[in-house]
């Protein structure tokens, strides 16, 4: 019998260990989490651009403003930026229904956040082109 005309052997299957097989699991779990948690973020960040959020936090903020000051306001855009982390919002306007003048307007509002102390915090608020005015009822009181 030759050499060649031999049949070749089969291999065993090795035996993996149990540690490198939890390993793997936990590797590819892992990779996975990572995976989700990345486009999650990044479907996230398309979102804060979106109409959607748009109006969402619009309507929340007007909401919420309306019921800190007892008059009526509205906003233009909502800005959210991760890097450099802020908010910025555009077209704030705030007036009474009853006279119908206004009681506020900012043209731009930049809120940056930065890390202070361990954790972060409210940066310098800048304000552009601001208009306050004095809304003094009619018993005269402000």
């Amino acid at each position: 019998m030759a050499k060649d005309d031999r049949k070749p052997r089969r291999r065993r299957p090795r035996k993996r260990g149990w540690a490198r097989t939890i390993a793997r699991v936990f590797g590819s779990a892992s990779l996975l989490l990572a995976l989700i948690a990345t486009t999650a973020f990044f479907l996230f960040a398309g979102w804060l651009r979106s109409d959607h959020f748009q109006r969402w936090v619009g309507r929340q903020a007007e909401t919420r403003l309306e019921r800190l000051t007892c008059e009526q306001a509205t906003l233009s855009r909502v800005q959210v930026s991760f890097v450099p982390p802020f908010v910025a919002i555009d077209g704030l306007h705030v007036w009474s229904e009853a006279s119908d003048e206004t009681i506020a307007s900012v043209e731009r509002i930049r809120i940056p956040f930065v890390l202070r102390n361990g954790g972060p915090a409210i940066g310098r608020l800048q304000l552009q082109r601001p208009v306050v005015q004095l809304h003094v009822g009619e018993d005269g009181k402000l």
